[in-house]
């Protein structure tokens, strides 16, 4: 029994090693698996009888092989093993290789799509700028093209303007050879009254020297015939100037006032022949005073002899005009060429529509220029509001603003022409416009300019000419045409438009848009010192 059970154990062994060699190491049969079944053949041959040493004996062999065959397949198995670490080791070793290929990989991929992201946005950015720049092209072609269009409009407006102004001159020149006209019959009538005042104080010499109260009756209803016929002939001129006044309606104020000044004369003329004066301003005898005293005829007489201009023409001087005359400066045209007096370059004077004084210029082409704005030293604040403009500030002697409704009463009576004289880097220029006018405050003091002439050297549509025909703004009082107050924007106050090329009135000693400037068109200047002044075209 014991021998049968070694029996099975041992070929249980040998079944498991041949199944563990197959396993690992699958193939043809082994030599060992050869020499097992010959010794199973062997075992099976054996006779029955066989005893159970040999058995035993037999057993023994077949284990001993069996262990040198276990040693070598552990050894072999070992191997194998190593042999399978090394490569999984080199299959690591790769892996990881390939791993960080992979990630280096993912990272050039991620730097790539970064660069091309930031290519995309310098694109996008660069076509955005190109855009916005194409829209301010765009825009300021449209600008240019409504200044351009403004220009033209405001040009044919000037020409028209233009064209009227030189009807009107035409006009006042045809009113001023009737007025002419009228003042040689005005001479005409003068001397007929000096031969009448002759014949009248010799008349009346004689008859006060020898007469009798009868003769004296006579004296009177000869001066009463005079006084007859010089009323007919003062009433027919002024039918002749009541026929004229009609036609002389139609000019602007400062051609109605020489038809003023017409009919003043001939006011003059009436009132000349009712002084009281001119019979002892002629040295006429007033002998008889009481007797002529004692009639309304004497009355009448009296009255219409009394005249200033019969005691001019009769050599008597007038004592209040005299003081008054030689204590007062005229600033007219051409007084810089007088050759009775001489002026200094500035002088304060008054002009009869204004009861402010005024600084005139008696120098500059010829002289005669009414200085209504100057800054030669910075000490004013020309930053101001509306009613500071409307009314003037400053000193006559240093920087000043005359005053809008002084501007205004000056150039609505009269056609003026404006100078502007500014020092650039110690260089004197100028600029002259043939015509110059502010409305009134209800028009804002709108601003009307002639053509330009002048070594500024501005250009049709800019300097002072790009802000005809605006309104006049300050800080507290928003005309201009542009969305914000410019006056506020600039720190000034000016005829502002969208805003501005010319800012006189700016900050002083400041290089920039809110300074006094000047834009031409070919320059910008930053003038030192400014004069706005006008004179009587």
């Amino acid at each position: 029994m014991e021998q049968t059970v070694s029996i099975v154990i041992f070929f249980c062994l040998i079944s498991y090693c041949e199944g563990f060699d197959k396993t690992v190491n699958p193939g043809p049969p082994s030599s060992s698996g050869v020499l097992n079944k010959k010794f199973d053949a062997g075992l099976m041959s054996q006779p029955k009888q066989a005893t159970q040493s040999q058995l035993l004996i037999s057993i023994q062999h077949a284990l001993d092989g069996l262990e040198r065959r276990m040693g070598d397949r552990m050894r072999s198995m070992e191997d194998k093993i190593m042999f399978f670490e090394g490569k999984i080791d080199v299959k690591g070793k790769s892996t990881n290789r390939k791993i960080e290929e992979l990630q280096n990989g993912l990272n050039a991929y991620e730097s790539k799509i970064k660069n091309r992201i930031g290519e995309s946005e310098n694109h996008l950015t660069a076509k955005h700028d190109l855009l916005e720049n194409r829209i301010e092209d765009v825009i300021g072609q449209l600008q240019n093209h409504l200044i351009s269009n403004n220009n033209v409009f405001e040009h044919r407006l000037n020409n028209k303007l233009d064209s009227i102004e030189s009807r009107i001159e035409d006009k006042i020149e045809s009113n001023d050879n009737t007025c002419n006209k009228l003042k040689q019959l005005d001479a005409k009538l003068s001397a007929q009254f000096s031969q009448l005042r002759t014949e009248t104080k010799r008349d009346i010499s004689d008859s006060l020297s020898n007469t009798s109260s009868l003769q004296q009756d006579e004296q009177r209803q000869d001066l009463e015939d005079i006084c007859l016929r010089f009323e007919m002939t003062l009433n027919k001129t002024t039918d002749m100037l009541t026929s004229m006044e009609g036609d002389l309606d139609l000019l602007k104020s400062y051609g109605q006032e020489n038809l003023i000044s017409v009919k003043n004369e001939s006011d003059t003329i009436r009132e000349m022949l009712m002084s009281k004066e001119v019979v002892s301003s002629c040295g006429l005898k007033d002998n008889n005073d009481t007797d002529i005293d004692s009639s309304n005829e004497s009355d009448t007489i009296r009255e219409m002899l009394m005249s200033k201009e019969v005691v001019s023409s009769c050599g008597l001087k007038d004592n209040n005009d005299t003081d008054k005359d030689s204590n007062r400066t005229s600033c007219y045209r051409g007084m810089n060429n007088s050759t009775t007096k001489t002026y200094p370059p500035y002088v304060v004077s008054t002009v009869d529509s204004l009861e402010q004084d005024i600084l005139c210029d008696t120098k500059t082409d010829g002289g005669g220029w009414i200085v209504i704005q100057r800054r030669i030293n910075g000490d004013v604040d020309f930053y101001r509001n509306w009613t500071d403009y409307k009314n003037g500030f400053g000193n006559l002697q240093g920087d000043f603003w005359l005053g809008n409704d002084a501007i205004h009463n000056l150039t609505s009576k009269h056609l003026y022409e404006l100078r502007v004289d500014v020092k650039v880097n110690d260089q004197d220029l100028y600029a002259s416009y043939t015509r110059f006018r502010i409305e009134d405050e209800s028009d804002n003091y709108r601003l009307t300019l002639g053509s330009y002439s002048g070594t500024v050297g501005e250009k049709s549509d800019s300097g002072m000419s790009y802000h005809n025909g605006q309104a006049f703004t300050t800080l507290d009082r928003d005309n201009d045409k542009s969305s914000s107050n410019c006056a506020v924007k600039w720190r000034g106050a000016w005829w502002y438009k969208h805003c501005h090329l010319v800012n006189l009135n700016g900050l002083w000693d400041v290089k920039n848009g809110k300074g006094v400037n000047w834009q031409t068109g070919n320059n910008d200047y930053y003038p030192t010192s400014t004069e706005l002044k006008i004179r009587r075209a």
